[in-house]
């Protein structure tokens, strides 16, 4: 297994503004680009994986002992070799930044939530250059058949907390909150 703490990517300001669902006037980019200024200076991106043989049927994927029923994950993989079980974070400072963005103003909340979901996305793909070589798109848990539950056995594969600092709630959700686990199919 290998965890590593990465420098923050860049995070786009027209994604931001994307995420927002704002137009591309001064205002709605200014509060954009603060929204980015302040989760660049809150973040501490890491990222956690392993790469594993796996077997799958027309309804069921096994890394190991852990066998996953989902045909849409077994279509996915249908292709590839070996997959890469990962999770990533922006870190607890991101879900600070948030919170307290929400006692100034409920625009620079959104611009600080959605900087924080644009930077999580850059640590996922920063992951996959680290992987590199052909493979398909990252299949998380909650995609298609893929239950959610399923987050209990990657955060014990992958010692979501020791690793980086991921924790998961009783509801299954990641804290904290940009964070992401998913399965990459190596081609």
């Amino acid at each position: 297994m290998t965890a590593l703490s990465i420098p923050v990517p860049e995070i786009s300001v027209k994604e931001v503004l994307y995420y927002m669902r704002a137009g591309q006037d001064e205002s709605a980019r200014a509060i954009a680009e603060e929204g980015v200024s302040l989760v660049r200076r809150a973040a501490d991106c890491k990222i956690v994986y392993e790469r594993f043989p796996f077997s799958r049927t027309d309804d069921t994927v096994t890394i190991g002992s852990w066998t996953i029923c989902s045909k849409s994950l077994s279509a996915h993989l249908k292709e590839c070799r070996e997959v890469v079980v990962f999770g990533a974070t922006a870190g607890i400072g991101v879900d600070r930044v948030i919170t307290a963005s929400g006692n100034r103003s409920g625009a620079l909340s959104l611009a600080v939530d959605s900087a924080g979901g644009v930077l999580v996305e850059a640590v996922c793909d920063r992951l996959e250059e680290l992987i590199g070589g052909k493979r398909v798109f990252r299949y998380s848990p909650g995609y298609g058949d893929f239950p959610l539950s399923e987050q209990r056995e990657m955060a014990n594969l992958l010692k979501l907390e020791k690793t980086i600092g991921v924790t998961l709630t009783e509801g299954l959700m990641l804290r904290p909150t940009k964070s992401v686990t998913a399965i990459i199919g190596i081609l």
